[in-house]
């Protein structure tokens, strides 16, 4: 069995994978950061093992220009993709290759209670991009 690490404190530091993502169904801005393991991906490429994505996870509210603007941090998810993790899933369940799934509130030491079943179906049609969404945006930055 496998177990997603908590995310370590210094990931902010990490480069950005990209960031003031809008996800508009939810009322939320998102930030995300990629592992310096991660960062070594080539595009078109499967993400080495090892690689983590952390995404800080914020309330949006709309100012008066229909603007999404950034507020306080709710929660944070992280990926990490371990090899051979995909394997051990139950049969039936559906599978992103080898990524396991964490999420935590702001503290990223409480965890939310999550059922990543939810995380997987999502993530499930982006097989072509290693299961990540926003690969062509990430690899196109200088």
């Amino acid at each position: 069995m496998f177990a997603v690490p908590i995310p370590p404190a210094n990931y902010r530091t990490w480069p950005s994978f990209v960031s003031g993502v809008e996800r508009k169904d939810k009322k939320q801005i998102r930030d995300l950061y990629i592992n310096p393991v991660g960062a070594t991906a080539k595009a078109g490429e499967p993400f080495p093992d090892e690689s983590q994505l952390v995404v800080d996870v914020f309330e949006a509210a709309t100012d008066s220009t229909g603007t999404f603007v950034k507020g306080k941090l709710t929660k944070v998810y992280l990926m990490h993709k371990v090899h051979g993790a995909g394997a051990t899933l139950k049969a039936g369940t559906i599978g992103n290759g080898d990524w396991l799934y964490g999420a935590w509130l702001a503290d990223t030491h409480t965890p939310t209670g999550e059922d990543f079943a939810t995380c997987r179906g999502c993530h499930a049609p982006q097989a072509g991009s290693d299961y990540l969404f926003k690969t062509e945006e990430y690899f196109a930055k200088p």
